[in-house]
Parts: structure tokens; C-alpha cells; sequence
């Protein structure tokens, strides 16, 4: 039964199910994401502060990392791949947040 007292059909049970587990996998991998990327652990707990992340979700990432030694050429390079996506779009955030502040727009040295 929902809140307003309706029924809920099996099959929203189980849709519903399935959105929470696939939430919980992307958690484990921004935090895994986040971890690779950081400059030091000081770094790695501040932006999984900033994203909301708190110690259960890092430790059910740590405890299916498996390591970080195991996985193929493509899994490694799809990782990095993302780290750098997840670097920019930090980097980028940061950026907006000056400008917010400042109301100046960050500098670009000419190429």
C-alpha cells in the first residue's frame, strides 16, 4: 500500500526494487570514480562529502572493488575515462562557483 492508501501491483514492487539496486551500484561506482581521481584522501572525503556519499555506501564500494588489481584493458581505460569526465565536471562546478562569487569569469591563458 502507498501512502494515499492505493495498492501497488507486483510489477511496480519489483520496478521500484530494481531502481533502488541500480542506484545503490551507481553510489559504489561515483565512489570508486571519486577515489581514483582524488589527489589525496583528504581530497577523495571532502568531494564524497560534497556528493552526499556517507560511509555505509563507501564501504558496500569498497568491499566490491575486488582490489582494483583485477579487471580487463577496456574495464581499466573505461575507468579512467570516467575519472576524467568526473575531474572536468568537478573542475567546471568550481568554476561556476567562482564566477558566482566573484562575478568575474576564471581566466584562460591564449594557446
Amino acid at each position: 500500500m502507498t501512502v494515499e492508501g492505493t495498492p501497488v501491483s507486483d510489477a511496480d514492487l519489483a520496478r521500484m526494487h530494481a531502481e533502488e539496486e541500480l542506484h545503490a551500484e551507481w553510489q559504489r561506482r561515483t565512489v570508486r570514480v571519486v577515489a581514483a581521481s582524488a589527489t589525496d584522501a583528504a581530497d577523495c572525503r571532502m568531494l564524497l562529502t560534497i556528493l552526499g556519499l556517507d560511509d555505509d555506501i563507501i564501504a558496500q564500494a569498497r568491499a566490491g572493488c575486488g582490489g582494483g588489481a583485477k579487471g580487463s584493458a577496456a574495464t581499466k581505460a573505461k575507468q579512467a575515462d570516467t575519472a576524467a569526465k568526473t575531474k572536468r565536471a568537478v573542475a567546471k562546478t568550481a568554476a561556476a562557483q567562482k564566477v558566482a562569487k566573484t562575478g568575474k569569469p576564471r581566466r584562460h591563458a591564449a594557446a
